[in-house]
């Protein structure tokens, strides 16, 4: 929010007003990962340039459980398999038949989008925070506090479903001048799931990298 030294009253009761309703914003982003520990859902995935014209089309299925576990399914426009419990991260291209498996830093962590929504304190410590509201619900504005993040923007939009706040969109912007959109459906707040639904069998026959 701008800052103004504001003498006239009426302007300085909107200004308040509008600050406590960021704040009561930001206190309802908190209750969605506060209640939310995991989720599943479907998603369409849309890059396009920031200047406009589509880069690529895709769709597929995730899945997140906190602390930092991830399950990442595209289906299309080819079949791949990015999955990590915070240790390491896997990526599986079906087509290739090839298995890519790499360690991960706290750093390299949280230059991953994905690993964001497993915990807000993530979000308050890599980026800075703005709030507003809409018709459908509440859109959350992140801004990188690191200038060499590979995302330099999210914008977060949530709504309410039934009794639950639901995650129904993500828009990023990377430093290529790209933007990146998920459109969730389908979302399932706190799914349970076996103590080995993140775990990977690595299919027989498959050529098998090991990063550091």
């Amino acid at each position: 929010m701008n800052k103004y030294i504001i003498i006239i009253v009426s302007s300085v009761i909107g200004i308040i007003s509008s600050s406590l309703l960021v704040a009561q914003e930001i206190k309802d982003l908190e209750q969605f990962f506060a209640s939310t520990h995991a989720f599943s859902c479907d998603f369409q995935q849309h890059v396009r340039k920031l200047s406009g014209g589509t880069i690529e089309n895709s769709q597929g299925h995730l899945d997140i459980q906190t602390p930092l576990s991830i399950k990442l399914h595209y289906f299309s426009p080819d079949e791949q398999f990015y999955i990590s419990t915070g240790e390491e991260m896997l990526f599986y291209d079906v087509d290739l038949e090839q298995v890519t498996i790499k360690k991960l830093d706290s750093d390299e962590k949280y230059q991953l989008p994905i690993f964001l929504f497993t915990n807000i304190d993530n979000i308050k410590q890599h980026f800075t925070l703005q709030a507003s509201k809409t018709v459908q619900g509440s859109v959350y504005e992140l801004q990188a506090k690191d200038k060499d993040s590979s995302f330099g923007k999210i914008m977060l939009y949530l709504s309410q479903f039934e009794k639950n706040i639901i995650l129904d969109r993500i828009v990023m912007y990377d430093n290529f001048q790209q933007v990146t959109e998920l459109q969730f459906s389908h979302f399932i707040s706190n799914p349970k799931w076996s103590s080995e639904y993140f775990s990977f069998t690595i299919p027989v026959g498959v050529d098998v990298i090991r990063e550091q």
